[in-house]
């Protein structure tokens, strides 16, 4: 793992609860069609944050994907609106 990743993922349990409450409150507040089956990433929804958390131990993920699941969101939102024009 990279020093971007140990900076976002080797934290406390208390931050990482921080962590996965924002994330959580970041997918309540996206308005897109959310199917609770189906927690993968579409043209429609980005990946349920617990997807993101479980890929970012995957290495390369977050180089490719973003360090948190703000800049994830971000970034698939701007690949959408791409992919759309």
């Amino acid at each position: 793992m990279d020093e971007l990743w140990s900076k976002h993922f080797n934290v406390s349990n208390e931050e990482w609860e921080k962590i996965c409450d924002k994330a959580l409150d970041i997918w309540d507040k996206l308005d897109v069609p959310k199917d609770p089956d189906d927690l993968l990433e579409s043209n429609t929804c980005p990946m349920h944050p617990n997807t993101f958390m479980n890929l970012s131990g995957v290495s390369g993920f977050n180089h490719m994907n973003g360090y948190t699941y703000e800049d994830y969101v971000t970034g698939w939102e701007k690949r959408v609106s791409l992919e759309q024009n």
